[in-house]
C-alpha cells in the first residue's frame, strides 16, 4: 500500500438515510482543518447540521455527513474532517440561492436572531478551514458505506 487512510462517520443531517442509494453519483466534499477541534464539531452538530438537515428537507441535498480522520492524523495535514454533501438524483451540484438562506434560516434556528446567526457564520470562519472542495463521481459502491470513486 502506498497510502492509507482511516475515516470515520461522525454525523449525518439524516441519521438513519445515508442518501447514497437514491443520491446522484455526483457528491461534493469540503475538506476541512480545524483550528479549534472541540468548537468546530459543536458548530457543525449544533448549527451546520440543521442547515443541511433544512435543505435535504426542501430537496436541495439527499444528505449531509460528516467524517473525522482517525489514521494519520498530526497537524501536517491538509484536513482533518470531511463535509460529504450528496444530491438528488439528478441534482447534482444544485446551487443554493441567496433567497433560500434568506428563507429558511430563520425557520432552522427561530429561537436566534439575524445578528446571532451571523456571529456563527463568522465563528465556523475562525474555527475550521476548508482548504480543499472537490467534486467526485461515485463509480462502484462496494457496499452500503464505501465508495470507490474518482477525482
Amino acid at each position: 500500500m502506498v497510502h492509507t487512510e482511516l475515516w470515520q462517520l461522525k454525523d449525518a443531517a439524516v441519521e438513519d438515510l445515508l442518501g447514497q442509494s437514491g443520491s446522484d453519483p455526483t457528491i461534493q466534499l469540503s475538506f476541512m482543518k480545524s483550528k479549534n477541534g472541540q468548537r468546530h464539531q459543536v458548530l457543525e452538530k449544533e448549527f451546520w447540521k440543521k442547515i443541511w438537515l433544512q435543505a435535504t428537507k426542501d430537496g436541495l441535498r439527499s444528505n449531509w455527513l460528516l467524517w473525522n480522520c482517525r489514521f494519520p492524523g498530526g497537524t501536517k495535514r491538509a484536513s482533518n474532517q470531511v463535509a460529504v454533501h450528496l444530491f438528488p438524483k439528478g441534482e447534482a451540484l444544485k446551487s443554493i440561492t441567496s433567497e433560500w438562506w434568506e428563507a429558511s434560516l430563520p425557520k432552522v434556528f427561530p429561537d436566534k436572531t439575524s445578528e446571532e446567526i451571523g456571529k456563527m457564520f463568522a465563528e465556523t470562519g475562525e474555527v475550521r478551514d476548508i482548504p480543499i472542495t472537490e467534486k467526485w463521481t461515485i463509480v462502484m459502491m462496494l457496499g452500503e458505506q464505501s465508495i470507490v470513486s474518482d477525482r
